[in-house]
């Protein structure tokens, strides 16, 4: 029983590594310019 939670603990750590690693990625490779902001644009606050 220990091992199979050792087992389940280790699973669950490798999970949320992945779905940090994969956030981080998309997060770097957004590109702001080509999506809409829906708050405002800077040139508006500027203008």
């Amino acid at each position: 029983m220990l091992a199979l939670g050792v087992i389940l603990l280790l699973f669950t750590i490798g999970v949320a590594i992945a779905i940090g690693y994969r956030a981080n990625e998309s997060v770097r490779h957004f590109d702001e310019s080509a999506h809409e902001s829906f708050i405002g644009s800077q040139a508006e606050r500027e203008g």
